[in-house]
This record gives C-alpha cells, sequence and structure tokens, in this order.
C-alpha cells in the first residue's frame, strides 16, 4: 500500500486556538471543504475545530448531521439564496441576501463545525447565510439613538451598525472553489499559496499558510 500525505502547517493548530479563544479573538471557526467527510473530519480534529466529542456524538448518525455536515445535505436544508430582503430603520432602508430557510440554516449553524464534500456554491451560501443572521439579530435588536439625535447620526449610528455586524464574518481560501465565497464574505483571506483569482477576491493574504 502506498500513501500521501499533505500534513497541517507547523502552527496551524495553535492559530486557530488563537481564534477561537475567549480571551483572545473570541471567532467561531469552521472547516468548509470539498475533502472527503473522513478527512475533513481528521484535519479538523487535528486543528481544534471538532472536539474528540463533537466527532464521536455523530459517529453513528448515518445521515451526518450535527457538528459534521455533507455539502449536498446542507443546500437541501437550507434552500438556495433569496433576493434582497428590505427592512427600514430610522429612516434608513437596509437591504441583505438571506437564504430560502434561514430557520433550518440557523439551526445548522449553531453546532456546525464541518462542511465536507462543500462545491463553490455551497461555500457561497454559507457565508450568506452567516451575515444574514448577524444583519437580522441586529435589527431586531436595534433601539434608535437619543430622542435629541439628528435624523442623519440616527442614519449613520445604524449603517455603522449595520457594518460591524457583517464584519463578523470572514473566509479563508486559496482554490478556484473559494472565490465566491471570499467575495461574499466582508473580510476574505487568501493564502500566500493561493491562485491568482483567490489572492484577487480577498482582502488580506497570509504569506505563510499557517491557518
Amino acid at each position: 500500500t502506498f500513501a500521501l500525505m499533505d500534513g497541517l502547517r507547523p502552527h496551524a493548530a495553535s492559530f486557530v486556538n488563537y481564534a477561537r479563544g475567549e480571551t483572545t479573538a473570541g471567532l467561531r471557526v469552521r472547516l468548509i471543504s470539498n475533502d472527503h467527510v473522513e478527512t475533513a473530519k481528521a484535519v479538523a480534529r487535528r486543528t481544534g475545530i471538532l472536539s474528540k466529542a463533537e466527532a464521536l456524538a455523530d459517529e453513528n448518525n448515518r445521515e451526518i448531521f450535527g457538528h459534521v455536515m455533507l455539502g449536498d445535505d446542507f443546500a437541501k436544508k437550507v434552500g438556495g439564496s433569496k433576493t434582497l430582503q428590505t427592512v427600514t430603520k430610522s429612516s434608513v432602508q437596509c437591504e441583505y441576501e438571506e437564504l430560502e430557510d434561514m430557520e433550518a440554516f440557523s439551526a445548522i449553524a449553531k453546532d456546525l463545525r464541518v462542511l465536507a464534500r462543500a462545491t463553490a456554491e455551497h461555500k457561497k451560501l454559507f457565508v450568506i447565510g452567516l451575515k444574514a443572521l448577524a444583519v437580522s439579530d441586529l435589527l431586531a435588536d436595534y433601539e434608535d439613538p437619543s430622542a435629541e439625535a439628528s435624523e442623519e447620526n440616527k442614519k449613520s449610528a445604524l449603517k455603522k451598525r449595520l457594518l460591524e455586524a457583517q464584519c463578523k464574518v470572514s473566509v479563508t481560501g486559496e482554490g478556484i472553489s473559494d472565490v465566491d465565497a471570499l467575495k461574499e464574505a466582508q473580510v476574505g483571506l487568501a493564502m500566500g499559496t493561493s491562485c491568482p483569482a483567490a489572492k484577487d477576491a480577498s482582502q488580506l493574504v497570509i504569506m505563510d499558510n499557517n491557518f
């Protein structure tokens, strides 16, 4: 038997741990990959994205829902993307794209750690869903500034909050299949070894690939 292994970058696990740390960046890190589900799970386990307990919890679930999911199953549950939704707050028309079934997406996103066999469309849909959740949560809880504030100040405050909400979604990628998701994310992060299209679609390039 002969096999090849593309190993993890030396500091990848520590950087993921730093990104997830509540006292550091406090990010929720997920792995979305076109790899076979077992390969994706192994990488997620070694980098700390998927815990041993989470991996075991899905072990006997043949449909692979929960912490680990297949791209086709994800797409069937959430549907495609809808046209822009329009909500008016503080005299500002807020337009944002959402998925056909945001309720299903919200339930999936809460626990999902690994999305395997994911196509470019699946990756883009996941980013659209995360951005829509951030914006809809903000609009639901948003309260206008004080009554004394001018209409212009109210509009400015809401626009700033909306931008902050969408900035919560970042994507890393290096291949052609990552380009749409990199463009859709508020912050796209390519790798030093990424294809030119992925670099062009990103705001930052991580030159040492250690993530």
